[in-house]
């Protein structure tokens, strides 16, 4: 297995359970600690290898392989509520459906249903990923298909119809 090995510290990358695969993100002497405890690896506590982020990210292909043989023997839901109560950063890898559907995603309303030609429904378009307090941004519109705007930007240069039909014609536009 390949891993994306982090560069500043370790284990950060994706690991694959027995059904899915996880991210997990063990940043800072705290969260490595429980980590290693959890791993059943209380040596790796005074290995010099892993004494700070910087050497754990030097030296994060043991660890990740540590951490993948781990995951290998548990499921998603195992592997992420061991995790969860170690108190260690970790979220299942959600495919594209999934993260439209997840509760999170749609208890926060980050998406809005846009109609859209050419779509028999509406299609999920991100919304600003801030909240302001007097100026609570929404989508207006969908994104404007291709050459929907052509006559306006072309009229407001002083395009006439004529001369827009020309660059037509000729596959200018």
């Amino acid at each position: 297995m390949k891993f994306l090995l982090a560069q500043t510290s370790g284990p950060v990358d994706l690991f694959q359970t027995r059904d899915g695969w996880i991210l997990c993100q063990v940043v800072g002497r705290p969260l490595y600690e429980r980590w290693a405890r959890l791993m059943g690896e209380p040596e790796w506590l005074t290995d010099e290898r892993f004494a700070t982020d910087d050497l754990r990210g030097q030296n994060a292909e043991a660890l990740s392989e540590r951490m993948q043989r781990w995951c290998a023997q548990r499921t998603n839901e195992q592997a992420l509520g061991e995790l969860g109560e170690a108190r260690i950063p970790c979220a299942p890898m959600l495919d594209q459906q999934a993260a439209l559907e997840h509760p999170a995603v749609q208890g926060l309303e980050l998406l809005e249903q846009v109609a859209f030609p050419g779509l028999s429904r509406p299609a999920p378009i991100a919304r600003a990923p801030v909240w302001l307090s007097e100026t609570g941004g929404s989508i207006r519109h969908g994104a404007p298909t291709l050459g929907e705007h052509t006559d306006a930007i072309l009229e407001s240069m002083g395009y006439d119809a004529a001369r827009r039909q020309q660059l037509r014609d000729k596959g200018i536009i």
